[in-house]
C-alpha cells in the first residue's frame, strides 16, 4: 500500500511530514551515494609514450586508451623532455634507443631533476643482458619492459605503478 497524501488535507500533517523527512532522508543518501562514487571514480593515468617507431607508438597507445589510460606521444628525447617540462604526465613510457639521446640519458635527467625525480619510467628495450638491465634500472628507470611484449603485460604493470 503506497501512501498519496493529500496536501491539503489537515489531517495527515504527520503523515506529510515523515514523507518529507523521509524525502530528505532519500536526498542526502543519494548525495552520499554520488559524492562516494565521484571519489571513487579516480581518472586513469597519463602516460607518455616515447618512441621513434610510429606503429609501436600506435599499438601502445591503442592498448593504453583501451585499457582507459590517456596518452601523449614523443618520437624523440627532446621532443619528450619538452612535453614533460610543460606538463609531466604521469608515467613515462620510454625506450632505450632512441635517434640522437638515447632513453636511459633522458631517465638519468629526469630522475636528477627535483621537479620530476618523482616521475614513474618504465623502459621499453629490446635488450635481455642482464647487465643492460642493471644499467637501465641504476639509469632511472623504475622498471623494464622487454619488447617483444603483450598489451595486457604493460597495462598490468602500469596500472601498478599507477
Amino acid at each position: 500500500t503506497g501512501f498519496a497524501p493529500n496536501w491539503r488535507s489537515a489531517s495527515q500533517p504527520t503523515s506529510r511530514n515523515a514523507w518529507l523527512r523521509n524525502l530528505t532522508s532519500a536526498r542526502t543518501a543519494l548525495g552520499s551515494v554520488a559524492d562516494v562514487v565521484a571519489e571513487a571514480y579516480q581518472p586513469m593515468a597519463r602516460i607518455l609514450i616515447v618512441d621513434d617507431e610510429p606503429d609501436i607508438r600506435e599499438v601502445i597507445r591503442f592498448a593504453l586508451e583501451a585499457a582507459g589510460f590517456e596518452t601523449q606521444e614523443a618520437a624523440d628525447a627532446g621532443a619528450a623532455y619538452e612535453m614533460i617540462q610543460r606538463d609531466p604526465p604521469d608515467l613515462l613510457l620510454l625506450d632505450w634507443m632512441l635517434p640522437g639521446r638515447s632513453g636511459l640519458d633522458l631517465a638519468k635527467q629526469l630522475k636528477g631533476d627535483p621537479n620530476t625525480e618523482d616521475l614513474p619510467i618504465i623502459m621499453v628495450t629490446a635488450r635481455t643482458e642482464e647487465r643492460d638491465l642493471i644499467k637501465g634500472l641504476g639509469g632511472g628507470a623504475d622498471d623494464e619492459l622487454t619488447q617483444p611484449f603483450s598489451p595486457r603485460e604493460l597495462i598490468a604493470l602500469l596500472k601498478a605503478l599507477t
